[in-house]
């Protein structure tokens, strides 16, 4: 959990007993908020996002991720996703994590064939003087 939301969630905990709920509604005396559906759409339609829905923010999380570099099981342990086969549904391959992909293969060959080329230089070995030579 990064210190952001750790801070976000402590201050909705302040000043409630273990048992209480962490989201809830009024002041007075707060109710824990059983449906967010109708606050999500508000939300949403306020901050210019209408249909966005919570499932897209996990679908996103996986992305970002697996983009990062977040290994795989890592991630999963995120998002809650039980099988890999499941993860990987929601960690989306777009047209240009292909490019860059092709780039990295470009990059990876052009490195071989350097340091081939490197390899095929021939070696000059010395020989040993001519005094330490030995005619028999």
């Amino acid at each position: 959990m990064s210190q952001k939301v750790f801070d976000a969630l402590y201050c909705l905990c302040v000043g409630k007993k273990a048992e209480d709920a962490v989201f809830t509604r009024g002041k007075v005396k707060p109710r824990p908020v059983a449906d967010m559906r109708n606050a999500w759409k508000a939300l949403t339609k306020r901050a210019g996002l209408p249909g966005l829905l919570v499932h897209d923010l996990r679908r996103s999380a996986a992305k970002n991720m697996r983009l990062a570099g977040v290994p795989e099981a890592v991630a999963m342990s995120f998002t809650g996703h039980k099988t890999n086969n499941m993860y990987r549904r929601y960690a989306i391959i777009s047209p240009a994590d292909q490019k860059h992909a092709v780039a990295l293969l470009e990059q990876a060959e052009t490195e071989a064939e350097n340091s081939q080329a490197v390899s095929q230089v021939p070696q000059i070995v010395p020989f040993p003087p001519a005094a330490a030579i030995t005619v028999q």
